[in-house]
């Protein structure tokens, strides 16, 4: 049974206001209509007050949930009226009007985790708790499968796949999949991953994680070391899109070169107005480019620090440079030393090539946001009568966080 399916199976009483936003004619994030809906309403099989009356674990579970729910809604009026004041002419700009979508859409997504957080502990008390409950779960793992927004998700497929037992589909264990990967729980990826290939047609992600999920695993447990023996003193820095903020945080001690030009152009405003130009569904986000079709870069290029003894693991959320491809070439190789401005922010686990492709930071604050960039392939070619969304954008980006030295940069000869 399709997740969709699924969802209404759920007799659905509450709405999911999280949508992927629609976008402006020049790429800022605007909100949908699930993203200013009315609040969820009450759910037919929401437990009632009388029946935790005589429950007072119960009782208040329930009043925290109606307390996050209350929040987030207040989070979606924000933005549903702004967007009816600008719409009607009101007193904000265009600009601050954009910068409210920004920040209340922040604020939303987080709230809404909270709400997640708080279904969880409810169904985990009771699981008979209500077929409400159990509605939101499945459209939050539908929506949030579909965008590549996998953090906190890991219980909630759990749960949903012991309430629906057999009624779940190859959709679902391919959701399940990624997101057990993403939580690094590898033996619950397998098995998920491995139902979501029993299809006609499984999606490349699946075949690409299965396929390569024993070193996958290797490589997300050698970062778990390595974070968690990384100093407090990283470089920071932060990089607000059209989709919300992001706080990047640099591995300066496995690659301080690389860190170093990306502080430098960061630095010198280079990254600001720069578009996501190609943005792929369960691989990553491009960016760096000022001609916005891959063929652009800062003038200069670096050396490779892939082969660093201590290189860090490509996960979700990585920052991973880009390099020239090399002519002509059918598997896609590239040249080395290379890299200039160009990056992706991965929205998967990705196996690289062994010292190609240098891995040097990570998304730690606002990576929904990169979950919602418009989905861009300049490498594909477009219909005749389709449509072409204007890509997302860096608004701004800049260093937070340094350490007490100079950051130069020894660049290739050209």
């Amino acid at each position: 049974m399709p997740v969709a399916v699924i969802v209404a199976a759920l007799s659905l009483g509450c709405l999911v206001a999280e949508g992927p936003a629609a976008v402006a004619q020049d790429g800022d994030a605007q909100p949908s209509a699930a993203e200013t809906a009315d609040p969820p309403a009450e759910a037919e099989g929401q437990p009632a007050g009388e029946t935790v009356d005589d429950d007072p674990v119960g009782r208040e579970l329930l009043a925290e949930y109606e307390k996050r729910r209350t929040t987030w809604a207040e989070s979606m009026v924000t933005l549903r009226d702004a967007q009816i004041r600008f719409h009607n002419g009101g007193e904000e700009t265009e600009e601050q009007y954009r910068q409210i979508v920004r920040e209340q859409l922040t604020v939303a997504r987080s709230r809404y985790d909270e709400l997640l957080e708080q279904v969880v502990k409810m169904l985990q008390y009771n699981p008979n708790g209500g077929d409400f409950l159990k509605s939101f779960l499945a459209q939050t793992v539908a929506h949030r499968g579909h965008v590549d927004w996998y953090e906190n998700l890991a219980k909630p497929v759990e749960m949903l796949e012991e309430f629906l037992s057999e009624r779940v589909d190859s959709e679902f264990h391919s959701i399940a999949g990624r997101a057990q990967v993403v939580a690094g729980n590898f033996e619950q990826a397998s098995r998920h991953l491995q139902l979501a290939l029993q299809t006609e047609k499984p999606l490349d992600c699946d075949l690409r994680l299965l396929g390569t999920l024993d070193r996958l695993a290797a490589a997300w447990n050698a970062e778990q070391e390595r974070l968690a023996s990384d100093p407090d003193d990283l470089p920071l820095v932060e990089i607000e899109t059209t989709r919300g903020k992001m706080l990047i945080e640099l591995y300066e001690d496995q690659a301080p070169n690389t860190v170093a030009n990306f502080i430098q152009l960061v630095d010198q405003g280079f990254y600001d107005e720069l578009p996501f130009y190609q943005v792929v569904d369960h691989l990553f986000a491009m960016t760096g480019d000022p001609y916005g079709d891959g063929s652009g870069d800062s003038g200069h290029h670096i050396a490779d620090e892939a082969d660093h003894p201590d290189a860090r693991s490509p996960l979700r959320g990585s920052l991973v440079m880009a390099k020239l491809p090399v002519p002509g070439d059918p598997q896609g190789r590239t040249v080395d030393d290379s890299a200039s401005s160009q990056f992706m922010i991965l929205l998967l686990p990705l196996e690289l090539p062994a010292g190609k492709y240098t891995t040097f930071g990570r998304v730690i604050e606002g990576l929904p946001a990169v979950s919602y960039f418009t989905r861009l392939d300049p490498t594909k070619k477009t219909d005749k009568n389709e449509v072409k969304m204007p890509p997302d954008r860096i608004l701004t980006a800049k260093v937070v966080r340094k350490r007490d030295h100079d950051y130069e940069v020894k660049y290739v000869e050209e």
